[in-house]
């Protein structure tokens, strides 16, 4: 009982100790298009210390989620970021286990491989700047399928930072760089989309994430899932970093009207640069990530880049992207709820990574909170309730 006190009060310790952020991004700019559809400064500042104080979530998504149009008692139906908020990770916690299997990529890729889930070509390792391969050295591999690009993945990355694109002949020079001498990373081939995926934007890979959930007696079920997109040239669609986040009806495959964009900035669109050098890259990603209180998130009925409209457009392969996913949960049991990311290719879906930590910001923006009745049901299963 002790024990089990102590673990409360580090829980409550560990939400409350925020509570200086409170009202971080309270006067961030609404989604709401039209002011009277707003609520007043009194019902935004009542919201917030319920979100706080009654939900014990950090308020920093209010707007985003749109709360400043909706009834308080809609707000449930919202889950905080597990990776950052106490109460949520000590519940969602309990359906993860063994988590490096997801984050390690390169454990990741083994499994996938060996289960004959498809993944992008392997061509072997760059660890600590060595050059490493299997039985064949990763120069004849590349030598024997001509890849026309090759990309290098941090091992253990996240958000899509470090990930560098380069051509074959390339690769002596990427190996001497001496910045990529600290770490290791996976060499593989870079995917080439569907065509019709290519046309939302061609600097990017528009991946799928799809958030599985295995039940006790074996059967999988798809919680909710969103369109990935770079909203620029830059070739990274990750949502933390300024890319869009579009819903999928997950009975058709179909996108949602309305893309998502946490923080927008106009300037990465229009310089409209493509590059492989990685200080570039980086430097580009630094100057967005800058830019969050210049240029607040907006929502696109089309692609800012490519004029590209999302309502109604039908993912090519949505049967086998949602079977894919459904065989990847199945093999990384180990977590009871993965997020899945998917790749389309002109020959059908590819598995890009999974990830413990499903990135639920994003797919709630795009789709509506994720404790839906059935989502809810299928986290009782495992004792999980929510408020």
């Amino acid at each position: 009982m002790l024990f089990g006190l102590a673990g409360k009060a580090k829980l409550y310790i560990a939400h409350y100790k925020r509570i200086n952020r409170l009202f971080g991004g309270f006067w961030s700019k609404s989604f709401l298009e039209n002011p009277k559809d707003r609520k007043s400064l009194a019902e935004k500042v009542m919201d917030y210390l319920y979100i706080f104080f009654g939900l014990k979530i950090m308020p920093e998504n209010y707007h985003l989620f749109g709360f400043d149009g909706k009834k308080r008692s809609e707000f449930k139906n919202y889950l905080g970021e597990p990776w950052d908020e106490p109460f949520v990770r000590r519940k969602i916690g309990t359906l993860w286990r063994n988590g490096i299997i997801l984050r390690d990529k390169e454990i990741f890729k083994l499994i996938c491989d060996y289960n004959n889930l498809p993944i992008p070509r392997h061509y072997g390792h760059l660890r600590f700047g060595k050059l490493e391969g299997g039985k064949e050295s990763p120069l004849t591999l590349i030598a024997r399928h001509n890849p026309k690009t090759l990309v290098l993945k941090p091992i253990l990355g996240q958000n899509g930072v470090g990930i560098q694109f380069f051509s074959p002949d390339q690769l002596e020079s990427i190996c001497a760089d001496k910045n990529l001498h600290r770490e290791a990373f996976l060499i593989e081939e870079a995917i080439e989309q569907h065509p019709e995926l290519n046309a939302i934007n061609p600097h990017s890979v528009n991946s799928i994430r799809l958030i599985t959930f295995l039940s006790p007696d074996g059967t999988v079920d798809v919680m909710s899932g969103m369109l990935k997109a770079s909203a620029s040239s830059i070739p990274i669609d990750n949502f933390s970093l300024g890319g869009i986040g579009v819903g999928i009806d997950l009975t058709t495959g179909r996108l949602r009207s309305d893309g998502y964009v946490k923080f927008y900035s106009p300037d990465a669109v229009i310089d409209n640069r493509q590059t492989t050098d990685p200080d570039t890259i980086q430097e580009i990603l630094n100057e967005i990530k800058t830019m969050t209180s210049k240029h607040p998130g907006r929502v696109f009925k089309r692609h800012p880049l490519t004029d590209f409209k999302f309502e109604g457009f039908q993912l090519p392969y949505w049967n086998e992207v949602l079977n894919t996913a459904i065989k990847a949960q199945m093999v990384f049991s180990h977590g009871k709820a993965n997020a899945i990311d998917i790749a389309i290719t002109p020959t059908g879906p590819v598995i890009l990574e999974g990830n413990e930590s499903w990135g639920t910001t994003g797919i709630q923006a795009a789709n509506g909170g994720l404790l839906t009745e059935k989502n809810q049901k299928l986290f009782a299963q495992y004792g999980i309730q929510f408020y």
